[in-house]
């Protein structure tokens, strides 16, 4: 059985917090992946586009993802983000620098995925809200509350389309065709070309997205104040359950509705992303810690800690592996396959990426993406290997 060491300056306790968040950050990073599929393969999730592929099965597993998966684990990873802001502020004012030091150097990691690697990335908008973040770091409970409202009110409003606080405009370039014609037959530098455009689109609608990450970055960092996963709280999570699930229920079930019967409202989606993914997002996240409460639970959900551990690495990993799978400079499988394959191969490739990042780590400290960001972070090599016993 494949066991992840313990992590660096981690808790020796089996019911450490850092192996409970690293594990709940590794099925964030699955569910990611599954969802990211829908883009990578076909036009399918840039443009929302249902029912791409032929076939019932096809269409079933392509409605389970949308209502099961879309917008409830980027959330998850968001509430993660401003959960370990909150942890690296327990050394003091002396974090604030070293965590916008890290914030610039995720920004440039970020633009250069977006712009050579794949469209579709989230790190640089997460650099960018996380200067927005950091004013946050010691403020009162009641300002965290308070943006937080204020964040969620904005995020809400903008999916619903009472306001847009983008700059980007009409694109004419931004066509299907164009885009399914670049993605499925061009060359790496007509890629290239096209994802730096998108990317000064992503740029321009920083105003609206922001907000979105931005609340659950402020409740992460609430959650992490008051240490809700230093110890088993099983009323805790009991609570947040309870909350949760009707409101995941609502909102998720009349996306499924609209979406299976083909006659969608107007605020379906959007009702799906501002509310129903975050209200499903909490109830994974409750659930995952009922379950990991448990030892014999950690343990076999060990190796999800261990991605999580790499999730920079594995994350990018993904989109190296499946551009050069779909895209037209690669196998060119744009566009040909169904989630009947899209689906399994995102599993067997986390599955490789899981076993991969436990032997990884059995050896040295982070993964190779978290070691290039924590040494520019530091402005020198950071140490990689495990130091040997008695040295």
């Amino acid at each position: 059985m494949l066991t992840p060491p313990t992590p660096p300056d981690a808790p020796t306790a089996p019911e450490g917090r850092l192996a409970v968040i690293d594990i709940v950050r590794g099925v964030a990073l699955l569910g990611i992946f599954t969802v990211n599929m829908l883009f990578f393969s076909s036009p399918a999730g840039y443009f929302g586009l249902t029912r791409t592929w032929p076939g019932e099965l096809n269409w079933w597993l392509e409605a389970a993802v949308r209502t099961f998966f879309q917008g409830a684990f980027y959330a998850l990873f968001s509430f993660l983000f401003g959960l370990g802001f909150a942890l690296q502020l327990r050394r003091g004012r002396a974090a604030l620098p070293r965590f916008r030091r890290r914030l610039l150097v995720l920004l440039g990691i970020g633009a250069l995925h977006a712009s050579l690697i794949w469209y579709g990335d989230i790190l640089l908008s997460y650099a960018a809200a996380g200067f927005v973040l950091a004013p946050f770091a010691f403020r009162r409970t009641g300002v965290v509350i308070a943006g937080a409202a204020l964040f969620f009110t904005l995020s809400s409003g903008s999916y619903l389309g009472f306001w847009d606080l983008g700059f980007a405009g009409r694109a004419p370039w931004l066509t299907l065709a164009a885009f399914d014609r670049t993605f499925g037959e061009g060359t790496y530098p007509e890629v290239v070309a096209y994802q730096l455009r998108l990317l000064g689109r992503e740029v321009l609608n920083f105003p609206s997205f922001l907000p979105t990450v931005l609340w659950l970055f402020l409740l992460g960092l609430l959650a992490g104040r008051h240490e809700v996963f230093a110890r088993p709280n099983r009323r805790l999570w009991l609570w947040v359950l309870a909350a949760a699930l009707p409101l995941a229920l609502i909102f998720k079930g009349f996306y499924a509705t609209w979406l299976l019967t083909g006659t969608r409202h107007p605020f379906s989606l959007a009702f799906s992303f501002a509310l129903g993914g975050p209200a499903l997002m909490f109830v994974y996240l409750a659930l995952l810690n009922l379950l990991l409460a448990r030892a014999r639970w950690r343990q076999r959900l060990g190796f999800f800690g261990a991605a999580g551990r790499m999730a920079l690495s594995n994350y990018l990993a993904q989109s190296l592996i499946c551009t050069l799978i779909f895209n037209g400079y690669g196998l060119g499988y744009w566009g040909e396959l169904g989630l009947t394959v899209t689906l399994p191969l995102a599993l067997a490739i986390f599955a490789l990426q899981a076993v991969f990042s436990v032997l990884w780590l059995r050896h040295f400290r982070f993964g190779p993406a978290e070691w290039v960001w924590r040494s520019l972070t530091y402005g020198a090599p950071q140490p990689l290997r495990h130091a040997r016993a008695g040295s």
